[in-house]
């Protein structure tokens, strides 16, 4: 879990978006947005499968 340190005097909104950007740069977002519902293996493989051939 990432976490930061705010300094004496520092404006809450500024320590978020700190926080905010440490979380983006470990890649937590885009974890709890895969994770917000489950997946069946095959809707999975199908996906990447979409996935794969759009980048052609």
């Amino acid at each position: 879990m990432p976490g930061i340190v705010v300094q004496e005097r520092e404006p809450f909104e500024k320590a978020l978006k700190r926080f905010n950007k440490v979380c983006e740069k470990e890649g937590l977002m885009s974890e709890l947005k895969k994770r917000q519902y489950f997946e069946k293996p095959s809707e999975r493989r199908k996906k990447n499968k979409r996935k794969k051939n759009k980048g052609m």
